[in-house]
């Protein structure tokens, strides 16, 4: 029931924000504030934590930081949402707000550096090669420099990345996390044919596997767990997303909402890559920080459809 309630909490925030952004959707540069300074105390665990000597995982041989979270990877994936959130915001605010967004993407960019979480990197890389590639261009060349730097003068990560390719056993007999995920996701497919329509129910999988591990894997859980009608419904909603998210894209004229829809559009590549290697369908407090941005996305669309081509922010909402 519990586990249950967290993704209900999250489609709800979607449905109460929509109904809000509806009468006024210049609060979502209130919505987003928070969000920035939301970052505040996780980011200041997090450098407190990076200042201090940690014990490496036995399995990762580098040190991890996790912030305020119960583990590094799903501390990613809340600092990619801010940092590109945040990043696609940036060329449409002044003043104070246009340095709050800077110090969000450089304090959360370092942070997810730091956790390790490839996925957390693989989303971050993706999400500003997207906002580049539909916003500002030469952010492409920027994050280049950028990760070409950082695995010039922070060995670690290499570290991190090369032990895809180890071949001494680690993890339950695999050599690497990721060779244990793919031995993992062959045994825990069976369990789908307990139950095709709906799943043996969520959370099933920490409890009857040995590891009582979660699935590492979204698509997965969701077909394990939830059966053809999660999955179909999981699908539904990535569809109706993009759907939505493309529609605003081609309409919208540029300004700040505009960058509000880059921002959502880049999140969500992200965050469709890491749920091929992370456990997201249950993570209700990151669903929040995208409830916001994906309920102005839907309001958006509807403005336009009807006609109302004027942007919700562009008078003095994203100033500071």
């Amino acid at each position: 029931v519990g586990v249950s309630l967290k993704v209900w909490a999250g489609a709800l925030m979607v449905v109460v924000l929509e109904q809000v952004l509806r009468q006024r959707p210049d609060r979502i540069a209130a919505v987003l504030a928070a969000g920035a300074v939301s970052l505040v105390v996780p980011a200041g665990v997090g450098f407190w934590q990076l200042s201090r000597p940690r014990e490496a995982a036995s399995f990762t041989a580098v040190s991890r930081i996790d912030g305020t979270f119960v583990h590094p990877n799903p501390f990613a994936s809340y600092l990619v949402v801010i940092a590109v959130m945040a990043l696609a915001l940036l060329p449409h605010l002044r003043g104070r707000a246009r340095l709050t967004a800077l110090a969000a993407v450089g304090a959360a960019g370092v942070l997810v550096l730091f956790t390790y979480a490839r996925g957390g990197w693989t989303a971050l890389v993706l999400g500003v090669l997207v906002v580049g590639a539909l916003q500002d261009r030469r952010l492409v060349a920027v994050s280049c420099a950028v990760g070409t730097a950082a695995v010039v003068f922070v060995p670690s990560i290499t570290t991190r990345l090369s032990d895809l390719t180890d071949t001494t056993p680690i993890v339950d007999g695999n050599p690497n996390s990721l060779s244990w995920r793919l031995d993992y996701w062959q045994r825990l497919l069976p369990l789908a044919k307990e139950n095709p329509l709906t799943g043996i129910g969520l959370d099933q999988v920490m409890a009857r596997s040995p590891e009582h591990l979660m699935p590492h894997n979204s698509y997965l859980q969701a077909l394990v767990e939830t059966g053809l009608l999660g999955t179909v419904a999981l699908g539904g909603l990535i569809v109706a997303s993009v759907v939505a998210v493309v529609a605003v894209l081609r309409r919208a004229a540029p300004g700040p909402s505009r960058g509000v829809v880059v921002g959502t559009a880049a999140v969500g590549v992200g965050w469709l890559a890491q749920m091929a290697t992370e456990n997201l369908l249950t993570q209700a407090a990151i669903y929040w920080y995208l409830a916001g941005p994906v309920a102005f996305v839907l309001v958006l669309r509807e403005r336009l459809a009807t006609g109302v081509g004027t942007d919700p922010l562009a008078t003095g909402a994203v100033g500071g």
